[in-house]
């Protein structure tokens, strides 16, 4: 695998890093590295490649036509919007 993508999953106790870490491989990701701690919160490196995030992105995308084809969605497209500076 080509590592493309790095993201950190992490829990307040091991349970709760477990939870992200299987959603993130459930996403395609894999863990990279031994887990570690920071003051109380621990974190677990991940990293996927381009097919992953394609993939996740497809089916990311299939969830929101759904979603909007639901009876009394209506969706309101917000354009030009800048963050304050």
């Amino acid at each position: 695998m080509k590592i493309e993508f790095y993201q950190t999953a992490f829990g307040e106790n091991l349970a709760k890093l477990d939870l992200d870490v299987n959603q993130h491989i459930r996403d395609g990701w894999q863990p990279y590295g031994n887990p570690y701690a920071g003051g109380s919160i621990l974190y677990q490196a991940m990293v996927c490649d381009a097919e992953a995030v394609e993939k996740l992105k497809t089916e990311t995308q299939a969830e929101i036509k759904d979603f909007v084809s639901e009876p009394g969605v209506k969706l309101t497209r917000v354009a030009n919007v800048s963050a304050a500076s």
